[in-house]
């Protein structure tokens, strides 16, 4: 080995050992960066394990109690809870959450053993919405209530099952408020069917109803299509079919068939005209291809059915005499998408987005010439964001925003000549509001204030030269004090005292005669 040789591989071992000596570096790096952790208690029992990266739990977690049962478990993605994590009491599993990004999203299932129950509860962003559904555990698992939520709310039907899966209790909620309640699908201590009783659609729109009388039909058996509309009507005595009930002679469903025997056609009428939901099938499949809406006996819309009888996809409705009346898209049975409302005229009378059956998004109102009318904002069906309201000359005659269905904020309106502004809280006139006697709002007409829609404080209104009219005084709604009025000329013309119950005590200084029981 020459010289040269000997100086290269000495300069290639010193490279080799920085290398060696960054490696290494680097991988105590990773070692501290991303490390498996554990925990313990003062007994030396472990109290959660898991993996840290840079100081702060990061991937798959486990808690324990002292005991040595397992708490909790479940995954993080970029120190965040993600995924599905169970949390367990007593060594029994008490809940499964769903997170996304550190917040419930999903299904998430909590256990009440004490109670025997099962809770299913679906959450966008830590917030309860959709169903919420209550099972019992045991002797058999079997759906004990099913309550719609929306924005943490009840909103839409309830359902309460007995143990054969039977519903025996409807309620109609609204904002997390009672509509109504109703009992049906009874049964008497021999399980004899008594009363009304219902069956409903996916949607919760009523398929059919019967009363009953000790297990047998009695009364009158009504079916109904996704819309609410009667498809079927017949009358039962003690189970019997009453084939010529008088009252119901003039409505019955008429239906076609192809040769192969499948149905055809099928068309609701009443005193001997269509009226309803008409049904067109494929002679192969024997499926629903498509509805024609029928009302006393005129087609009034038509489109696509599906195979469970939900309106799909493009639908079109007409006005008595044929012209077009609006246009858009269904999905099971509720509009969704754009949609086109229009005049008799063929002008478009409306335009704007559904979400599943709800006004959402914004959506403009025009007069019969095209001129805008009103442009309002709407999330799942309320009233939300900017609202503006025009004349036929396109001039401004009412503008604001509303929350959740309500006025809200800052608001002007302009009547005649007259220009009005204030605030209002939760649909109710709150703070001070002004109007003028004409647009440019130099001359005042009234000042006052309100606290949640009452009158409060004083109130004063005003002649259109300016001089003061009348001033009035109120605690929350309830007149008080001396009120004042004046003519043009800032005379005054008469003085009112009220007491604490809203009676006159004085007028003009004078007090007035207090009322007994013979006053009338």
């Amino acid at each position: 080995m020459d010289k040269i040789e000997i100086i290269k591989l000495g300069i290639f071992r010193k490279f080799a050992c920085i290398l060696a000596a960054i490696l290494s570096i680097v991988n105590l790096y990773a070692q501290d960066s991303t490390q498996f952790k554990q925990f313990f208690y003062p007994s030396g029992r472990i109290s959660s394990q898991g993996y840290m990266r840079n100081g702060t739990p990061d991937g798959v977690w486990k808690s324990y109690d002292e005991n040595g049962q397992l708490i909790s478990e479940g995954a993080r993605v970029n120190l965040e809870l993600e995924g599905v994590w169970k949390f367990y009491r007593e060594g029994k599993i008490s809940s499964e959450i769903t997170y996304r990004k550190g917040k419930k999203n999903g299904k998430s299932i909590f256990y009440q053993f004490k109670e025997n129950q099962k809770i299913e509860e679906n959450y966008i962003d830590n917030v309860l919405n959709g169903l919420r559904i209550v099972y019992t555990l045991s002797p058999k698992e079997y759906i004990l209530k099913s309550t719609p939520y929306i924005q943490a709310l009840e909103d839409g039907l309830e359902k309460e099952y007995n143990s054969q899966g039977e519903i025996v209790y409807i309620t109609q909620y609204r904002k997390g408020f009672i509509v109504f309640r109703e009992r049906i699908n009874k049964r008497d201590r021999q399980g004899f069917k008594q009363g009304v009783w219902k069956a409903f659609y996916s949607n919760d729109k009523l398929y059919w109803e019967v009363p009953y009388l000790n297990d047998q039909k009695h009364g009158y058996y009504k079916e109904y299509d996704t819309l609410g509309n009667i498809q079927k009507i017949e009358k039962y005595q003690n189970g019997e079919l009453q084939v010529d009930a008088p009252e119901l002679a003039r409505l019955e469903i008429k239906t076609e068939y192809y040769a192969n025997g499948q149905i055809k056609i099928s068309v609701p009428y009443k005193n001997n005209l269509p009226e309803g939901l008409c049904r067109i099938y494929d002679s192969l499949t024997g499926k629903v291809i498509k509805g024609i809406l029928f009302k006393d006996g005129k087609e009034v819309g038509g489109g696509l059915v599906d195979e469970f009888g939900y309106l799909q996809d493009d639908w079109k409705e007409y006005y008595p005499n044929g012209t077009l009346r609006c246009q858009g898209k269904y999905r099971k049975g509720k509009k969704h998408g754009d949609w086109l409302f229009y005049f008799s005229n063929g002008q478009v009378e409306q335009e704007g987005r559904y979400t599943n059956g709800k006004l959402d998004g914004d959506w403009t109102w025009y007069y019969s010439d095209g001129q805008p009318r009103l442009q309002q904002s709407y999330f799942e069906g309320q009233l939300e964001g900017p609202s503006t309201e025009y004349d036929e000359k396109g001039k401004i005659l009412a503008k604001g925003s509303y929350v959740e269905g309500y006025e809200d904020g800052k608001w002007e309106y302009w009547e005649q000549n007259e220009r009005i502004m204030g605030t209002y809280r939760g649909g109710e006139r709150h703070g001070e509001w002004k109007s003028y006697w004409n647009t440019t709002g130099k001359k005042l007409s009234f000042k006052g204030s309100f606290v949640n829609g009452l009158p409060n404080g004083k109130h004063l209104y005003y002649w259109d030269n300016g001089v003061l009219r009348e001033e009035a005084h109120y605690n929350m709604g309830r007149r008080t004090g001396i009120w004042k009025k004046y003519n043009e000329k800032g005379e005054s013309e008469v003085q009112i005292t009220y007491d604490k119950n809203e009676e006159e005590e004085r007028y003009d200084g004078v007090r007035t005669l207090p009322k007994t029981n013979h006053s009338n």
